[in-house]
């Protein structure tokens, strides 16, 4: 999820504590003392080697090692002109940006972002006497989606 790992174990045996690293970093310990695991970890941006290793009360180990990749969700901004005429979206993605998914009034359309730019701009028109319900969804090149942005505004 974006720069987060959960990790999920069950064991017969209570777990006592997990490890955990990525690549060549140092070695992460967390407690654990139940026969389920259920832990977020932070992994850095791009792709890792990740292993974690589950110790039980035993001192018996499980070793799962995997690649993964650390990512970030695109973050978008609305908010009005001064004059309350048009939305302002501003949508950024240090990866980049794919597409843009957008639901104006009733009206779907999908944006394919030019050469994959980390920040775009949109202006969208409110209209008198209208709800104005604007939705948008943004895709990066790593296929993350941001969180779906929903505001109406009256005219």
């Amino acid at each position: 999820s974006g720069s987060k790992l959960k990790i999920t174990a069950e064991n017969e045996t209570e777990i006592s504590y997990m490890t955990y690293r990525g690549d060549d970093e140092e070695e992460q310990r967390i407690d654990i003392n139940s026969t389920t695991v259920d832990q977020e970890i932070d992994i850095p941006m791009g792709e890792h080697n990740l292993t974690v290793i589950l110790v039980d009360v035993n001192n018996e180990t499980i070793t799962k090692e995997q690649k993964v990749k650390g990512v970030t969700k695109p973050v978008i901004e609305i908010g009005a002109d001064e004059a309350k005429e048009n939305y302002l979206v501003t949508i950024t993605d240090e990866t980049g940006l794919d597409r843009v998914e957008v639901t104006l009034r009733g009206e779907s359309k999908t944006v394919t972002v030019e050469d994959n730019a980390t920040e775009v701009k949109y202006r969208f028109p409110l209209i008198e006497n209208d709800e104005n319900i604007l939705e948008i969804t943004a895709y990066n090149v790593d296929g993350i989606a941001s969180d779906t942005r929903k505001v109406r505004a009256n005219k």
